[in-house]
């Protein structure tokens, strides 16, 4: 599946807000992150190994470990292999999960409102 990382994040990729994010979460990890778009072979092959309806439900998904996170379980995730100066942001994700995901589908569902429709440009960013 090509280089090992420890988070692996698809994005819908198809907006402006999704590159915008993409390069908050690379400068946010601590981790090896690696990030592309949900239509490459990558994401389908992922698919294949971590069979899960869920796949289906959001813009952002998160591999860590073997396991797949969505909606703001998956940026919780990331927070968790956050650098020093944003591990504060981790203390958002005491509220409640639901709450959290109607937050992540409102933004979800306007995001080409925050930043345009554009070409996904994440690849070429590695």
């Amino acid at each position: 599946m090509g280089r090992v990382n420890s988070l692996v994040v698809f994005i819908d990729g198809d907006c402006g807000f999704c590159q915008w994010a993409s390069g908050i979460l690379r400068r946010i990890s601590a981790e090896d992150l690696a990030i592309y778009a949900q239509s490459t072979d990558l994401c389908r092959s992922y698919q294949e190994k971590i069979p899960d309806a869920r796949w289906s439900l959001a813009t952002v998904q998160v591999i860590s470990d073997g396991r797949l996170y969505i909606k703001s379980a998956a940026i919780s995730e990331v927070l968790k292999h956050a650098k020093w100066p944003f591990l504060p942001l981790r203390v958002l994700f005491v509220l409640p999960e639901r709450l959290l995901d109607w937050m992540y589908d409102f933004v979800a569902k306007h995001r080409y409102f925050f930043n345009g429709k554009n070409a996904c440009q994440i690849n070429s960013q590695e």
